[in-house]
């Protein structure tokens, strides 16, 4: 399972043309193998990793920010996948006078998602690499391969797509990162 989990986050980094057809060729219907075998995962292992990553840089005295951080990092990531998803969903129903399949928006925002838990990741054992925050740049360019070869947007539509994707990927997390915060002040970093 966690082998899956890195080859595709790997393949979709490197080569996301192949990746995104190989991952529109899949079954979709329905979600509950998707939740179970890639994404919840994917979730626990970034937690897991900005707790580990807090304790190695810092030691144990700072496992209280290693607490703290991990329960921000779970909220913002965890809901952060379903706001992103309904709101794309929601606003390409706008938008785009077509059906939008909502398990196959779901992957969508998983798989991409998988690529920012992927750069959270980095960033808490490696927290000196500020020019990390640079690769957002390149998930666009994954998003904007994934609305032709997954989601089947072209022209106007793909454009209108990328853009609403590009936002509430990027938006949701901090988004609710900064709600959490200010509903729950002690638990600032």
């Amino acid at each position: 399972m966690i082998k899956n989990i890195i080859q595709t986050i790997f393949d979709l980094g490197i080569s996301p043309q192949e990746t995104w057809k190989k991952l529109s060729a899949e079954s979709i219907s329905s979600n509950d193998s998707f939740f179970n075998k890639f994404l919840y995962p994917l979730i626990g292992i970034t937690s897991s990793a900005i707790f580990l990553g807090i304790i190695v840089n810092n030691g144990f005295s700072k496992i209280d920010l290693a607490i703290k951080s991990t329960a921000v990092t779970l909220v913002t990531v965890f809901l952060g996948f379903f706001l992103a998803s309904f709101s794309l969903k929601e606003l390409l129903s706008r938008f785009i006078e077509r059906d939008v399949n909502v398990i196959k928006i779901q992957r969508f925002v998983g798989y991409i998602y998988a690529l920012w838990c992927t750069l959270i990741i980095v960033q808490a054992f490696f927290p000196m690499l500020f020019f990390v925050k640079f690769v957002v740049l390149y998930f666009a360019y994954i998003v904007f391969v994934g609305a032709e070869v997954y989601m089947k947007f072209i022209n106007r539509d793909k454009i209108i797509f990328v853009v609403v994707s590009v936002l509430c990927l990027y938006l949701s997390p901090l988004l609710l990162e900064k709600i959490f915060l200010f509903l729950m002040p002690g638990m600032a970093k």
